[in-house]
């Protein structure tokens, strides 16, 4: 058939053009890969390093009470415990002295300093002594979280001294060390179940895809909504673009002397209209491929995926067609490519997330060809239903079939 003749024939010469295939493919590819690495690093840094901390417990327990139900020693059972040995690996150290030679030395990354009668002050009425916590200044992530876990505890503390001056008007002293020892213990333990428990925690504390932690992928969750726009804004501009040869062909006299051939105009446009198409069509299984393979993205169901896809395509190529179509030259067409399309791009919400613009600009954003592209993409993504999907997707489409016939019937009076 001569209209795939001539659809075979655009799309040979569109493989050959290198600024169309820039534009393409390369160019959305070199943007998400420039947030790609950053994202990588973020989430690599996020993660706490293994830290050697060492620690100076001078603490005593109080009278008749065993070695670790002495707040120094709940201290230390706490950064010592099974649940953060992954990350954290305990060093006793004999004094204060001793644990910054060890930083100096970088045999450690963390000193926790606890002064010899905490436990005592804490049971008596003078202000204790506070614990230090020393630092090596080029590590970030490990001395934070061992800070954050350290001040967790003494904030028990500290509401165990109310429990304490309160309970002394009713309990022998003797018995109010052994009271105070069971509540310290008894809030350690807590400490641990709400940040390390498996089922009934408040703060699950993992590394990104640890057993139980779930296989999705957070710089893959991120870029896939990062990556729909930069789809929907180059899948646009490729067919836009795809459409200038139909004024090239015009310019340089081709396009005539075609006419001029037993082939009838509707066959010829026809021709060009298909190959657009598939360009668009080829264009975003590339990218979508990529994302999978190179950014970890996950698209989601094979059906939702390809229904947006395919009402991408209609849209994009409906949108070029129409917009070539009401130009005349290819200097015009520069510059409504140029313009046109970044402005409707962010009005659409490609360049911004659509929730953080006005709501207003939401509204509008239902109504425009990018912003329907992206609201697609988001729903599948995110997961939605496929009924959902294919509600969003008929709308899209259908927009899209609008502006591909008036680009159409614009054509065809031009070139009657």
């Amino acid at each position: 058939m001569k209209i795939l003749d001539l659809a075979v024939k655009d799309l040979k010469r569109a493989t050959r053009n290198l600024f169309l295939l820039g534009m393409a493919v390369a160019a959305p590819l070199l943007i998400c890969t420039l947030m790609y690495f950053p994202l990588r690093r973020q989430q690599v840094e996020a993660v706490p390093a293994p830290v050697n901390v060492g620690v100076v417990n001078e603490d005593v327990p109080p009278s008749g009470a065993a070695p670790d139900e002495s707040l120094g020693g709940a201290v230390e059972a706490m950064l010592d415990g099974d649940e953060v040995r992954s990350w954290i690996s305990v060093t006793r150290l004999a004094s204060p002295e001793a644990a910054e030679a060890a930083l100096e030395a970088k045999r450690i990354g963390v000193a926790v300093l606890i002064p010899a009668g905490f436990t005592a002050d804490f049971l008596g009425s003078q202000p204790s002594e506070p614990v230090t916590i020393l630092r090596d200044p080029t590590l970030i992530v490990g001395p934070e979280a061992v800070r954050d876990m350290v001040r967790s505890l003494l904030d028990g503390v500290i509401s165990g001294r109310v429990a304490h001056e309160t309970l002394s008007a009713y309990i022998p002293s003797a018995r109010l060390s052994e009271v105070v020892a069971r509540y310290v213990g008894w809030y350690a333990e807590l400490q641990r179940g709400l940040a390390y428990g498996s089922q009934t925690s408040a703060l699950v504390v993992a590394q990104p895809g640890a057993p139980g932690n779930g296989s999705v992928e957070p710089v893959g969750t991120m870029m896939s909504v990062m990556m729909v726009g930069q789809i929907a804004f180059f899948a646009i501009h490729t067919g836009a673009y795809f459409m200038i040869s139909l004024l090239q062909e015009d310019e340089q006299g081709t396009l005539a002397r075609l006419f001029t051939t037993p082939t009838s105009r509707t066959v010829i446009l026809g021709g060009k209209f298909i190959a657009v198409t598939l360009t668009v069509l080829l264009q975003g299984l590339v990218l979508l491929a990529a994302g999978r393979l190179l950014f970890g993205v996950d698209w989601g169901q094979p059906l939702p995926v390809a229904i947006a896809l395919a009402s991408q395509v209609i849209v994009a190529s409906g949108l070029g067609v129409l917009l070539i179509s009401l130009v005349r030259t290819t200097a015009q067409a520069g510059v409504v490519l140029g313009g046109v399309l970044t402005a409707l791009g962010m009005l659409g919400g490609l360049f911004t997330a659509n929730l953080t613009m006005p709501a207003g600009f939401r509204a509008l954003a239902q109504f425009i060809p990018q912003g329907r592209v992206i609201a697609l993409w988001r729903a599948v993504i995110s997961g939605a239903a496929t009924g959902e999907v294919i509600g969003q997707a008929l709308v899209t489409a259908a927009l899209g079939a609008v502006l591909f016939a008036a680009g159409a019937v614009i054509f065809r009076r031009r070139y009657s």
